[in-house]
């Protein structure tokens, strides 16, 4: 078994599987150690409701959360726990596609390492609707691998199905169909394949697995469809800086010389396309119009980096493809960009673990993920004190943070945007009539005060929360105490 794992299945050294391991543990101890964001929080709270779909994304993350919490419990770590499972199978799968599509054993090795040796795949171990995602999309793009080598039919059922998954997990997937879509009409002999059946029973498949969110758009007026589609903003104003910023996450996620990588080896792949030659068009049909959509939306408006992901995978496989099949002139440059990787997330790993000051709060991604524990600890003293009923909050970050870091001792609610808690079960504010309710928001947020009174009656303010990362001060949080004399 192990010899068919290591020379048949994926054609890899016990090495790389050692570096991958290293990997796998490393984010499960960054897992642990590290607090949710606010948004895995809020997905957390998505698997304590499980509906067939929300407000903000299909339902893939919350059914994850939901399976690893009700197994593990409700730590930090087993919010996280598919993730870093995820990432690895991804790089497996990886790998076996470039074998699939003609690579040998060098773009193998690449296409497994590529995440392990970027800040990217030491991220992703923080758990959103992009985890399963990236996932689902590599699987997918194993599957039309296997199909591109076999020529056999039946792979459009897993096709349809991982594409499906890949829907299910969010919105962008739908390009992975138009991916394939343009792969197909772009010769004679591929558009045949829409005379097969197979074909028609692999997007069917795709339908009833994405149904659920389809049912819940339907009873919900279209509520997801139509927010996320008002991202898509094309008559803003374009900016510069928007773009630069998109294209600055992408230098640190992927790393600098890697990134160059990437784009020369997409440069060589579309010279290909141009050609006509098959596997390069469906590479190419993969990735690029998702970069082209994104590099727009990013000219007019603040695009997150993790936005692009979905067009990771085939670009993997064609840096892998490209660097292998050009080796004797790109091997100096390969090879220096995989060190200059690995060596920027050393200095990560020692940066997160050794006590250094962290006073970068602007660009130091663990700020986000600590200090909220104290937060709802010093909370919680408020509350008990004042003898409060409830915690109530104004935006969705703070009230996840505090519904997670307050679970078993207070329940919180949000007072605005009842949109996102569609068909949820949640604390009746009315049962707190004439009791003390403590009201909690950023200071940032100017708006809150405004918006607690609307609900609350008068207000006190008692205290400000400090947030804070090894001493370093994050984020101010406004603690005021009410007695519920209103009926929200």
């Amino acid at each position: 078994m192990k010899k068919f794992l290591r020379d048949e299945m994926f054609g890899m050294p016990r090495w790389v599987w050692g570096i991958l391991l290293f990997t796998l543990c490393m984010q499960y101890i960054l897992s642990a150690r590290l607090e949710l964001s606010f948004d895995e929080a809020y997905y957390w709270l998505w698997a304590k409701n499980l509906q067939l779909s929300y407000y903000d994304h299909p339902p893939m993350v919350a059914l994850l959360i939901a399976a690893s919490t009700s197994v593990f419990g409700n730590a930090e770590w087993a919010v996280r726990f598919f993730s870093p499972l995820m990432q690895c199978g991804a790089a497996l799968l990886l790998a076996k596609a470039v074998q699939d599509f003609g690579g040998d054993k060098k773009a193998q090795i690449m296409a497994a390492l590529f995440l392990p040796v970027t800040i990217l795949g030491y991220v992703l171990f923080i758990t959103t609707p992009d985890t399963p995602l990236m996932f689902f999309a590599t699987l997918m793009l194993f599957t039309l691998a296997r199909f591109y080598k076999t020529q056999n039919r039946n792979w459009w059922l897993a096709i349809g199905a991982a594409g499906g998954l890949a829907l299910l997990s969010k919105y962008t997937a739908i390009m992975l169909f138009a991916g394939v879509f343009i792969w197909l009409v772009s010769s004679p002999r591929r558009r045949n394949e829409f005379r097969q059946l197979k074909l028609w029973a692999g997007l069917l498949l795709s339908a009833i697995i994405f149904s659920p969110v389809l049912i819940w758009n339907l009873q919900n007026g279209g509520a997801s469809f139509f927010k996320q589609a008002g991202r898509f903003d094309f008559l803003s104003v374009w900016t510069r800086f928007m773009l630069d910023d998109f294209l600055a996450g992408q230098v640190i996620l992927i790393t600098p010389l890697l990134l160059a990588l990437v784009v020369y080896a997409t440069v060589l792949q579309f010279k290909k396309m141009r050609t006509g030659e098959s596997r390069a068009v469906l590479l190419c049909a993969l990735a690029l119009p998702t970069i082209l959509i994104i590099g727009l939306l990013s000219c007019l408006r603040k695009v997150e980096a993790n936005w692009a992901l979905i067009s990771l995978p085939p670009l993997i496989v064609m840096t892998a493809l490209s660097a292998s099949e050009k080796w004797p002139e790109m091997k100096n440059f390969t090879r220096v960009a995989f060190a200059s990787g690995g060596a920027l997330v050393a200095c990560m790993l020692l940066y997160l673990f050794i006590p250094f000051s962290h006073s970068y709060v602007n660009v130091d991604i663990s700020q986000r993920l600590s200090g909220h524990r104290r937060v709802a600890d010093n909370l919680a003293k408020f509350a008990e004190k004042s003898n409060a009923c409830l915690v109530v909050t104004a935006d969705y970050a703070t009230n996840a943070l505090m519904a997670y870091y307050l679970h078993g001792r207070y329940d919180v609610v949000q007072i605005t945007q009842s949109e996102r808690y569609t068909s949820w079960q949640r604390p009746d504010m009315k049962d707190c009539f004439g009791r003390n309710v403590l009201a909690v928001s950023q200071i940032k947020h100017a708006n809150a005060e405004n918006e607690f009174r609307a609900a609350l009656g008068n207000l006190e303010q008692l205290a400000v929360l400090r947030r804070a990362h090894r001493g370093v001060y994050v984020q101010d949080y406004n603690l005021f105490e009410a007695k519920l004399a209103l009926v929200p």
